[in-house]
């Protein structure tokens, strides 16, 4: 019997990420909180929002690629389902934070930070080509970025 491929676990991943935020993107246009609006606490709830999703978009296309193999044994679809999960988890936290800021201030400038990580998190989409670019590096050849030359190489001798 043949083992399904590690990219169909990403997109079923990749799905329920963006399934999870859709869903609560409905609860929190739907549900009424029955809060007043409050233009001190809209303002403070956009500003982390803001500062979130920025840090944390910029984070999830920056860090995937610097995630390294943990050990001999890790195959490129190992390697691109954990790029692409972690960089798929850093757009959805900000997303929803968007979303509860949205429910309690009820203030439309909150689905800015929303659209931004909903975007991101849709550009992180596993395709055939962009999970064979998270693949590359498995095997662990070429340098690290900044590594000096034979840093971090198994049969390099100390003295």
């Amino acid at each position: 019997m043949p083992t399904p491929s590690l990219r169909r676990t990403a997109v079923v991943i990749w799905g329920a990420l963006v399934g999870g935020v859709a869903i609560f993107t409905g609860v929190a246009l739907l549900v009424p909180l029955g809060r007043t609006e409050d233009p001190e606490l809209a303002a403070v709830l956009l500003l982390v929002a803001l500062g979130m999703a920025a840090l944390s978009v910029g984070l999830s296309f920056w860090l995937p690629r610097r995630i390294r193999p943990a050990g001999a044994v890790t195959t490129p679809e190992q390697l691109a389902l954990t790029r692409t999960v972690i960089a798929g988890a850093l757009c959805e936290g900000p997303a929803l934070f968007a979303l509860v800021g949205l429910m309690m201030a009820r203030d439309a400038s909150m689905l800015l930070p929303w659209l931004l990580s909903l975007g991101a998190l849709l550009a992180h989409f596993p395709s055939a080509s962009r999970w064979e670019r998270l693949g590359a590096g498995a095997s662990g050849e070429g340098p690290r970025p900044g590594a000096s030359p034979g840093a971090g190489s198994p049969n390099r001798m100390v003295r």
